[in-house]
């Protein structure tokens, strides 16, 4: 349970980092997928992480 609990802790980071660095570099993304969906507090069966980029 303990390594589940810091895989999740290091994917949350990771996705934060990535997140700062997008909006540093003013690029207009969209997070989506199940772990959008628990960010909000809902649950769902899976933890999927998708990103929407904007492509000029």
């Amino acid at each position: 349970m303990q390594d589940k609990v810091y895989t999740v802790y290091i994917l949350s980071m990771l996705i934060t980092q990535l997140c700062h660095s997008l909006e540093e570099h003013q690029v207009r993304y969209a997070l989506l997928g199940g772990y959008a969906v628990a960010l909000y507090g809902a649950e769902r069966g899976t933890v999927d992480i998708n990103f929407v980029i904007e492509w000029e």
